[in-house]
C-alpha cells in the first residue's frame, strides 16, 4: 500500500475552500473597488484548475500500478466501484435533496443528465448550457467532468500514461505531456465552433475552455504524469544537490501561480483574443501545479510542513462535502453593497468566516454520518479490493 501524502491531503481543502470563496466572495460587495469584487475569478479558477490537477495525480498514484500489473478486469473493477462508492451516495443525497427544494416542479430536464453524471459533456445549444439547468446542482458539473477522466483513465494507462522505464524517461514524458497539452489546447483554440456547435451558442468557447471534459483532461493528465514522475523517483534516494535544485524551480512556480491569481482579476471571460487568455482558465496553472505536487510528495520543505498542518488536512479529507454543501447555502446571507473601508472590510471577513464555520461543521457530519459509511459499505457489499489509502480527490475534492 502506497504511502498518504498529507500535503496533497491539505491542497484539497485549499482547492475546495477557493470554490466556496468564489461562489460567496460578493457576500460583502464594495461599490467603489470593482477589482476587489472580481476578485472571485482568481479564486474560481486557481481552485477549479488545482482539482484538476490533483485528480490526475491522486488517481494515477493510487490506481496506475493495479492497471500495469494486474489483469484488465481485475483492475478496471476494482477501480469502478471505489469511484462510485467515492462520489455517488453524496452526490445521490443533494440531488434527492436540490429534486425536493424544486417541487411543485418537480420534473426538470437538467435531471436526464445530471443524474448519469453528463451535463460537462454536453456543449451548449442556446442561451444556457446544459450544467445550469438542475438549479442547485449546477456545481456538480465539476463532478461529471471528473467522470469523463475516470472513464478515459484506464486508456490513458495503456498510452501516453504507461509506466515508465526509468526516471529521464518518466521526466521526458512529463515535460512532453505539457507541451503536448498546451498544442492540443491551442487547436481547440483555433478551432471554429460554428462547425459542431449550435451558432445560437454564446457561451459555447468559455463552456469548451471551462466547464467540458475534453479540455480540462489536458489538466488532469499533467497531474498524472506527476505522479508517475513521484513513483519513478521513488526509486532513487534524494540528494542534497537534488533537493536545492527542485527548490530553486518552486520558487518560481509558486511566484507564477501568485501572478496568475493577481492577472485574473482583470479577465473578461468571454474574451479570448489570444491563446495566452484562452488558456489562462485553467491549463496556465497546471504545469506550476503539477511540479510543486511532485516536489511536497518527495521532499521534506517548509511547503510541506505548511500543506501537513493536520487542520488542513482535516479540512482535506471533508473537502467533498463542502464542495457540494457550500452552495445551499448561499441563499441564507443575503448580499449587501457597502462603500470601500476598512470596517466594511472586516465585516465581509465576519460574514465569510461565519459562512465557512457553518459549512465546515455541517460537511463534517455528513462526511461521518453520509460519506465514509456508504464509501464503506459500497467497497464492502461489491468487494472492491485493494483498499486504497485515504489520498483521494474528486473535484470538488
Amino acid at each position: 500500500m502506497k504511502t498518504e501524502i498529507k500535503a496533497l491531503t491539505g491542497l484539497r481543502f485549499i482547492a475546495s475552500y477557493s470554490i466556496v470563496l468564489a461562489h460567496f466572495w460578493s457576500i460583502v460587495t464594495f461599490g467603489d473597488a470593482p477589482r476587489f469584487n472580481a476578485t472571485y475569478l482568481s479564486f474560481a479558477f486557481f481552485g477549479m484548475s488545482l482539482f484538476f490537477t490533483l485528480s490526475g495525480f491522486v488517481i494515477y498514484y493510487n490506481y496506475a500500478d493495479a492497471f500495469h500489473r494486474r489483469s484488465f478486469g481485475e483492475a478496471l473493477r476494482s477501480f469502478a466501484v471505489a469511484r462510485f462508492a467515492r462520489i455517488y451516495p453524496l452526490f445521490i443525497f443533494f440531488f434527492g435533496v436540490a429534486a425536493a427544494m424544486l417541487r411543485p416542479n418537480l420534473y426538470n430536464e437538467g435531471m436526464i443528465l445530471d443524474l448519469p453524471l453528463l451535463q460537462s459533456w454536453v456543449p451548449p445549444s442556446g442561451d444556457t448550457m446544459p450544467i445550469q439547468r438542475f438549479g442547485y446542482m449546477a456545481h456538480s458539473w465539476s463532478i461529471s467532468t471528473e467522470f469523463f477522466f475516470y472513464a478515459a483513465f484506464p486508456i490513458l494507462c495503456f498510452t501516453i500514461l504507461r509506466e515508465p522505464r526509468s526516471l529521464k524517461a518518466a521526466w521526458l514524458g512529463f515535460i512532453l505531456l505539457i507541451i503536448g497539452a498546451f498544442a492540443v489546447l491551442y487547436a481547440f483554440y483555433t478551432v471554429d465552433l460554428g462547425y459542431w456547435l449550435a451558432p445560437t451558442a454564446p457561451h459555447g468557447r468559455y463552456w469548451l475552455v471551462y466547464f467540458s471534459p475534453y479540455t480540462r483532461i489536458l489538466e488532469f493528465i499533467i497531474g498524472a504524469a506527476s505522479a508517475r514522475l513521484v513513483l519513478a523517483a521513488g526509486r532513487c534516494s534524494v540528494t542534497a544537490t537534488e533537493h536545492r535544485a527542485m527548490t530553486a524551480i518552486a520558487i518560481p512556480c509558486l511566484a507564477g501561480l501568485a501572478w496568475l491569481f493577481y492577472w485574473t482579476r482583470f479577465y473578461d471571460p468571454e474574451n479570448y483574443q489570444t491563446f495566452l487568455r484562452f488558456a489562462r482558465v485553467g491549463l496556465l496553472h497546471a504545469p506550476m501545479f503539477a511540479f510543486l505536487m511532485f516536489y511536497v510528495s518527495r521532499y521534506q520543505s517548509t511547503l510541506q510542513r505548511i500543506l501537513s498542518w493536520p487542520p488542513l488536512v482535516a479540512g482535506g479529507e471533508i473537502s467533498y462535502s463542502i464542495y457540494l454543501l457550500h452552495i445551499f447555502f448561499g441563499a441564507s446571507f443575503l448580499e449587501v453593497t457597502v462603500p470601500w473601508s476598512a470596517g466594511s472590510l472586516v465585516f465581509w471577513v465576519a460574514r465569510m468566516a461565519l459562512l465557512s464555520i457553518w459549512i465546515i461543521c455541517l460537511a463534517t457530519g455528513l462526511y461521518l454520518t453520509i460519506e465514509v459509511p456508504c464509501r464503506r459499505w459500497i467497497r464492502a457489499a461489491l468487494g472492491s479490493r485493494p483498499k486504497v489509502p485515504a489520498l483521494v480527490a474528486v473535484p470538488a475534492e
